[in-house]
Parts: structure tokens; sequence; C-alpha cells
């Protein structure tokens, strides 16, 4: 008895099924499916504009709205427009139908719905992180303006249904990176600007160029390439350092331009570094005669002991020529090497151990 009462509820609950199957095929063979459809399905910010994932976590709730492109031959599609769906979020197929009367908020004097373009159906909240689909879509819609209420069933054969339905398209807001850090510093010794930078986060990102001025904000030019990463989500520090210091540039602009596969770029924030100012007299060197007379020139120790390691670079002020002395004595004519040099301002950089002293001749 028992079994014949199981086997009897499956029959019925096989025929309800094939009922409703029948009449969602049937309805569905009577909708012109080329006429007017449905094509995309995109998740949007309260605002209409893409998501910025860096606001949310997985699992936390997002409120948005929905937004359809459509598409078919037909030109006799008018708002209101009644929209219905069976919701699947994260694979669980809802147990009722979702159903919703489209009125026409495009801003346009004519009730006639656009194709290809984003059309604002409803608002809606997805769990972020998980999958949405909007199963067995059924639509029908007014063939003529002038009404204000859907029809909910279209027996001309104005309508769109598709069992299959559509998975909703969550637009980003994606940056190419996410900057965390920027800063600049100076290597007294070495004479030359270090510049660090990290991202948090990194999309598609191609390289960066940096970027250097001085003469205030608007003249950048390119210094340097550094390869980013390109996909991360985790911090990545990069570090750049400038060797060609212009000489007498006391204020010197730096920025990173980050370029991304597509071209797409964006700039971090300007720093300023400040330059050391050259000066005409130093502690512990001596440079005469100075303006230089005719072809001599003497460098002077005027400590107790020259230390033992000591560099000299000389550079022509506005000039690419530059010389770099290894070997320092304590009192060394230096003229005669000097002879190529253009005449003008000549800068001296004398690098100890722990210090660097700077020096400004004036040739003539």
């Amino acid at each position: 008895m028992l079994f014949k009462e199981k086997k009897r509820l499956v029959t019925i609950a096989i025929s309800i099924l094939l009922v409703q199957l029948f009449f969602y095929s049937k309805a569905h063979a009577q909708c012109s499916q080329n006429n007017f459809a449905v094509t995309e399905l995109y998740f949007l910010d309260v605002n209409g504009k893409p998501i910025d994932p860096s606001l949310h976590t997985i699992g936390s709730k997002v409120t948005g709205r929905i937004y359809a492109r459509f598409s078919g031959s037909a030109n006799n599609s008018f708002f209101p427009l009644h929209f219905a769906n069976r919701e699947e979020v994260a694979g669980i197929l809802a147990s009722s139908t979702s159903s919703s009367c489209v009125q026409n908020t495009t801003g346009l004097s004519s009730n006639q719905i656009p194709k290809n373009e984003l059309v604002y159906l409803f608002n809606y909240e997805i769990t972020w992180g998980s999958e949405t689909f909007f199963r067995e879509i059924y639509m029908t819609w007014r063939t003529n303006e002038g009404q204000s209420t859907c029809r909910t069933n279209e027996a001309s054969g104005q309508c769109f249904a598709s069992p299959e339905g559509l998975r909703v398209s969550v637009e980003f807001s994606q940056l190419p990176v996410i900057w965390q850090d920027f800063s600049v510093n100076r290597d007294n010794k070495k004479q030359n600007i270090i510049l660090k930078w990290s991202t948090v986060k990194e999309w598609e990102s191609s390289h960066f160029e940096i970027e250097r001025s001085i003469a205030g904000v608007e003249s950048f030019e390119v210094i340097g390439h550094v390869k980013s990463l390109g996909y991360s989500d985790k911090p990545t520090t990069y570090h750049f350092t400038d060797h060609q210091i212009p000489f007498g540039s006391q204020r010197l602009y730096y920025r990173i331009k980050q370029v991304d596969l597509d071209g797409t770029v964006d700039y971090s924030k300007t720093i300023l570094a400040e330059n050391k100012t050259e000066s005409t007299t130093s502690n512990n060197w001596q440079v005469f005669p100075n303006p230089m007379q005719d072809a001599s020139l003497r460098i002077n120790y005027l400590g107790a002991n020259l230390p033992e390691k000591v560099e000299v670079r000389i550079y022509a002020l506005g000039h690419s020529k530059k010389l770099t002395l290894q070997t320092v004595e304590k009192n060394m004519e230096i003229g005669h090497i000097l002879q190529e040099f253009p005449k003008g301002v000549l800068i001296m950089e004398i690098i100890e151990a722990e210090s660097v002293e700077n020096i400004r001749i004036i040739k003539r």
C-alpha cells in the first residue's frame, strides 16, 4: 500500500512538471525571438557607473542596478516592458519568479525601447563574489505608445522567452593599479636620487615611466622605464635611481606614469626633491685660481691627512662634458685636463667616504 502511494505521488509530480514545461515551451514557441530580444545583462552601481572592486569584500551585499542590452528587427517595441525571470545565485535557483514593469527612464521623448545600448531595468542587490544568472526570462511589451501598464501576456507573439537565461555581468571600474606609496630620497654619497613606489593591486599593467621636471610641474620629461608585474593582488614594490641629476637644479619634481596594456595611463602623486646647492667654498678643499687664469687650476687638500679614497667629478653646467678623477693628490694641477671644457661655469664634486663637497669654478 505504501509503495503504491509513493508511486502515485511521483506520477503526479512528473505530470505537474511536464505540464509546466509544456506551457513554457508553448509560450517560447509563440514568441518571435528575432523580433525583439535581450542579449546582455549588466550590474552597475546605484549611479549607473562601473563598480569599484576595492570597496567590497567576498560575501558582502552590494546594491546597484540591472541594465539590459536589447536587439532585434522590430521597430514597434515600446515601454512599459514586462520583465520576468527566476534568479540563480551561486548555483541555487529561486523557488519563485520575479517580475518588474519597466517604465521609460531613458530621458527620450519617445517610448520606443532603445537597441544596442544599456537600458535601466530595476534596482538589484547581489552577493559579491557569487555568480548570478537570470533564468527563465520572459518579456512582453507594448506595440504602440501611450500606455502606462504592462501587458503580461502577448497572444500576438510580441514576446521573448529564454529558458536558459543570461548571466549578469558585473562591470568593474578597474584601475590598472591601486597606488600604495611613493617616496624620493637623495643619496648624498653617490650624488643620485632614489625613487621607491609600491602598488596594492595591478590589473593588465604594462610598465611605469619615470618622469622628472626641473622647471616646476608643467614640463615633465621621461627619464626611465620600469616593467611592471602586470597582474597581482599583493603589494609590489619598485625602485628607480636617477643617476643624471642636472647640475644647477635645486628643485626636482618627480612623478610615475603607469601605462596599461591597452595604453591607458594613470599618474602617481608628484614629489619635490630638494637638490643640494653648490657652493664656491668648501671645508676641506681649496681650488685656485678661481676664476681660472690661462690654463692653470690647482686643487689643494687643507686637512692634515688626505683620505684614502677620494673621487673628483667635474661637469660643465648646461653641457654634456664631464670628467672623473679616481686618483687625487693632496696638491695637484688639473688645469691642463680641463682644456676641452667649454667656457662658463664648471661644477666640481669632491666625494669622500662620508661627505660630498661642491665647488663652483668659473672658466674664462
